[in-house]
């Protein structure tokens, strides 16, 4: 059975885009460029998951997140995809549902990523299945590599951690210094930007979360 993805966007040709490249994979998914129709869409195509990019006048992904969240018959998950610039604010934050947060634009292999998670699939199948379509359409491989790299990546992470913490397999848990000492050495390679961004959104939330009204 496909999982139903709708998509409401500001921006028409990133729209197409989008949903010409999550069919590729097998979702169903339908888009609109107006969040006037979106009650209608939650009805009648029953998304189990909603991504919304805009801050435009008939699209703003904060608003169709303050509504999905308003909305007491929507339990799907919501992806909300916005330039850098443009972060939910703490007031913002309060009042949308979230499940995930993009940064515009988002590369295909990250964002397939994002939705194997949500959804509980295999990212190495979607990501896969999708460079196989677009090397059929005559992708290069220099484009196939910048899919795949976002797996190559985590993969890397991966390794890394488990180098040198002396696994134990006849035991459930490690070694507590060490795996402290090797998690100093890890963020040595981190993006200072990327951390403060994370920690930042996440201070932000958790203050959104528990201010008093």
């Amino acid at each position: 059975m496909s999982r139903k993805i709708l998509l409401v966007y500001d921006d028409y040709a990133e729209m197409i885009r989008t949903q010409t490249d999550l069919m590729k994979v097998g979702f169903d998914v339908v888009g609109i460029v107006n969040e006037a129709l979106l009650s209608d869409q939650l009805i009648t195509f029953n998304p189990e998951l909603v991504m919304t990019a805009g801050r435009g006048g008939k699209v703003s992904a904060v608003n169709v997140a303050q509504r999905l969240k308003e909305n007491s018959r929507f339990t799907g998950k919501v992806v909300i995809l916005l330039p850098v610039t443009q972060r939910p604010t703490t007031d913002e934050l309060a009042k949308i549902r979230m499940d995930s947060l993009l940064e515009l634009p988002s590369p295909m292999g990250k964002m397939l990523q994002t939705l194997a998670r949500l959804f509980k699939l295999s990212a190495e199948q979607l990501i896969e299945k999708y460079s196989k379509a677009r090397l059929a359409e005559g992708a290069s491989p220099t484009e196939i590599q910048a899919i795949k790299s976002v797996l190559n990546d985590r993969a890397s992470r991966y390794e890394r951690a488990l180098k040198g913490l002396e696994i134990d397999t006849k035991s459930t848990t490690f070694d507590r210094q060490k795996v402290r000492d090797r998690q100093k050495e890890l963020e040595k390679d981190w993006d200072p930007q990327e951390l403060e961004q994370s920690d930042e959104l996440r201070r932000q939330f958790a203050e959104a979360l528990f201010k008093k009204s």
